[in-house]
């Protein structure tokens, strides 16, 4: 499967928690194993909305979102969930893939060199 599909996709799923009440003010794939073209995708996701709330119940809005707006292709392409809080760290060094980006995050490839 084609990275661009999954990237169609997941901005599927970012427009349909925003249409839901729960929009993502960041929301990224990370591949993987970066330099493997086939590689799974890590979904990475922030929200103020989640503070406070406990995982299970984050999961239980978001799943259902996910499933309705993906393929089972790009969701066996989707090896976890990332969900961070305000104080969580965002590792995401690939532009290309950040789907939604209000807090202005800026990718850092120094981070592969480490």
């Amino acid at each position: 499967m084609d990275k661009q599909t999954i990237i169609n996709q997941v901005k599927e799923f970012n427009q349909e928690c925003k249409n839901q009440g729960f929009g993502l003010s960041f929301c990224a794939l990370v591949p993987d194993m970066p330099a493997y073209e086939q590689t799974s995708y890590t979904l990475q996701v922030f929200a103020s909305w989640i503070e406070g709330m406990a995982w299970s119940d984050i999961f239980d809005i978001l799943v259902p979102i996910l499933f309705e707006t993906t393929t089972i292709e790009v969701r066996e392409k989707l090896y976890r969930i990332d969900i961070y809080d305000k104080n969580g760290n965002i590792h995401c060094w690939f532009p290309d893939l950040i789907i939604e980006n209000q807090i202005n995050y800026n990718p850092q490839m120094v981070h592969l060199m480490q």
